[in-house]
């Protein structure tokens, strides 16, 4: 009876019949309930110590370090309209010229204004800042550069009227004056607005002895 036992027992696990589902439940609880476990756990890290010493220095690191700002424009730039300069002082014949010419454009285009300090150069640039000096009571003023002459010879310099009142110009009409330029504003140039002037404008384009070589060129 035993063998036969024992060939029943080992025919049924060779047989290939299923076992239970319970029994695989039970296998795979264990194994879910380690998974929980694992991922549910906390690694804290064991506490640093910070000294005196180090904590302090990185204070004064932060405190060192700039605060940022919203950029602003440099100092360059905001000043990037005028072009400071020093110019060769001389001596020079000027004159100045006012109401007949008040209103009127000038060489630059800007309406000339006899009570603005201004004055007339044939050949500083315009916007040029002049400083310009009466030696004979050491007055002085500064006016800029908008149109050029004097056209009379022998005049170097032609101020507005408030420009020559200045320096007591007004009563002798011309005097001998000393000029340093100062520098060139920029923007002068740059927002002045052109004004309409009536008349004929003419344009030469060359001036001959001969009259065959002006043929030739027209």
């Amino acid at each position: 009876m035993k063998t036969s036992a024992g060939i029943y027992f080992k025919g049924q696990r060779a047989s290939g019949k299923r076992r239970r589902p319970e029994n695989l439940v039970y296998c795979l609880l264990p194994i879910a309930f380690l998974l929980s476990s694992c991922t549910a756990a906390r690694f804290e890290t064991a506490p640093v110590s910070i000294s005196p010493e180090t904590e302090e220095k990185h204070s004064e690191k932060a405190a060192e370090k700039p605060v940022e700002r919203p950029a602003s424009k440099p100092e360059k730039e905001k000043h990037a309209g005028f072009e400071k300069f020093k110019g060769d002082r001389k001596g020079i014949l000027a004159s100045w010229y006012g109401p007949d010419f008040h209103g009127r454009p000038t060489s630059s285009g800007e309406l000339f204004n006899m009570y603005a300090l201004t004055c007339a150069h044939k050949e500083y640039p315009f916007g040029t800042k002049l400083r310009v000096v009466n030696p004979k009571n050491e007055k002085e003023v500064e006016c800029t550069v908008n149109d050029r002459g004097p056209f009379i010879p022998g005049r170097d310099l032609d101020l507005s009227y408030a420009a020559a009142r200045k320096i007591d110009l007004i009563g002798p009409g011309t005097g001998h004056v000393i000029v340093e330029p100062q520098g060139r504003d920029l923007r002068y140039v740059k927002y002045i607005r052109y004004g309409a002037s009536n008349g004929i404008l003419t344009i030469q384009v060359g001036s001959f002895r001969d009259e065959a070589n002006a043929k030739r060129l027209k």
